[in-house]
């Protein structure tokens, strides 16, 4: 995360330095802080916004509302406080979809425990 505000990404590219890449936020997202970086899916970012909301960015969106994912913040008053999440990825793969239930753990601003899940 820039100073300025966007996501600086840099992919190494086989054994090589890699490239950075920059991606432009939208104005109605004030990230201030990254939360998962490829964890929950290779592709994608979580971030924190200034408002408390999660944030995801796909790296593989093909247009600007499918590149960056605003998941709001969980139900009542518990706006998510700017600190980096805690990510579990199960060992269990369900049968039926074939993937594998992914949490990220983070923290309300009222100090409650939140769980984020993608499946």
């Amino acid at each position: 995360l820039s100073k300025s505000g966007s996501v600086l990404i840099r992919r190494a590219n086989h054994g090589q330095f890699g490239e950075w890449k920059r991606w432009a936020v939208p104005k109605s997202i004030r990230l201030k802080t990254l939360t998962d970086v490829h964890s929950v899916k290779d592709s994608s970012v979580f971030g924190i916004s200034a408002e408390g909301d999660l944030i995801e960015f796909n790296e593989n969106g093909k247009n600007l509302r499918r590149t960056w994912r605003n998941h709001k913040h969980p139900p009542g008053n518990n706006r998510l406080a700017p600190f980096e999440g805690l990510a579990f990825v199960s060992p269990f793969v369900d049968e039926t979809t074939a993937t594998r239930e992914v949490s990220i753990f983070l923290l309300s601003r009222g100090g409650d425990l939140v769980e984020f899940r993608s499946g």
